[in-house]
């Protein structure tokens, strides 16, 4: 059996400092140059999986698709080595919207492995479900894995976000705001923060506390998206409505003429 070298362990840790970087075409030069070098299955699976990201993060997916069914034919002993395969191939599923079929391929796998990094197959799972809008079936998938101590903080955030926006949508207000509000201390990323402090909003205004309503829309308003049309047209409405409220017309005019300029960029 032919294993790699020192030499080549050095080239992998090269490539994967640039799939960090997101240097991918680079990585995916280095990674593609030392499958020829190696015959150990676990080397191979190694080499393949780092591929497989690096197609999947510049968009080629069949490719992508195709280093993970050759990690699954492999016989590395690893059941990781095949979870990690399964857990690519649903991302990929993912990223082209194919949410139901993503949603099988995890169920799959935690049939075929239910021990193995089984946390993480369930972490993607109440992703999907949330993805989906099967937010009952999602909160007991999320709150099971929150339990744990396997994630590092920014993904934690992340599971509050989602067990606060699944709460929400099915009227446990109080439940989704105490996750919702987890995450003001946590690493939350930028992305999220505006849908975070949005639902904070909604749930202080049917509460009738819009003071505290306008200043989660306002933190909102700070982190949104400015090419995300709808979601500010949703925001400058909220806030002219809370204005409204708090009887404050000025401010209802100002914020009705920034929906209407929102409506205009369509």
């Amino acid at each position: 059996m032919t294993a790699l070298t020192k030499h080549d362990w050095a080239v992998i840790d090269k490539a994967m400092n640039s799939a960090r970087r997101g240097a991918f075409e680079q990585a995916l030069e280095d990674f593609s140059m030392l499958e020829e070098r190696t015959t150990d299955p676990r080397e191979l699976a190694t080499i393949l999986l780092n591929e497989a990201q690096c197609n999947r993060m510049l968009g080629n997916f069949s490719k992508a698709y195709a280093d993970c069914d050759r990690v699954l034919c492999l016989s590395t002993g690893r059941e990781e080595d095949a979870v990690d395969a399964w857990m690519v191939k649903a991302a990929l599923l993912v990223d082209e919207g194919r949410l139901s079929d993503a949603l099988s391929v995890i169920d799959a796998s935690l049939k075929c492995y239910p021990n193995t990094n089984t946390n993480l197959q369930l972490l993607r799972r109440g992703e999907i479900l949330t993805a989906l809008g099967e937010y009952e079936q999602a909160i007991p998938v999320l709150k099971s894995v929150l339990r744990t101590d396997e994630f590092d903080p920014s993904e934690v955030a992340m599971i509050h976000h989602r067990l606060g926006v699944s709460y929400g949508m099915v009227g446990q207000f109080d439940n989704a705001s105490e996750h919702l509000l987890m995450t003001r201390s946590q690493p939350l990323p930028e992305r999220y923060r505006s849908s975070n402090s949005f639902w904070l909003a909604k749930i202080k205004a049917q509460a009738r506390d819009f003071r505290g309503a306008k200043t989660d829309l306002l933190d909102a308003l700070k982190h949104a998206d400015r090419s995300d049309v709808e979601l500010l047209k949703d925001l400058y409405e909220s806030l002219a409505n809370v204005a409204r409220e708090l009887g404050d017309e000025v401010e209802v005019a100002t914020y009705e003429r920034l929906w209407r300029a929102q409506t205009q960029r369509r």
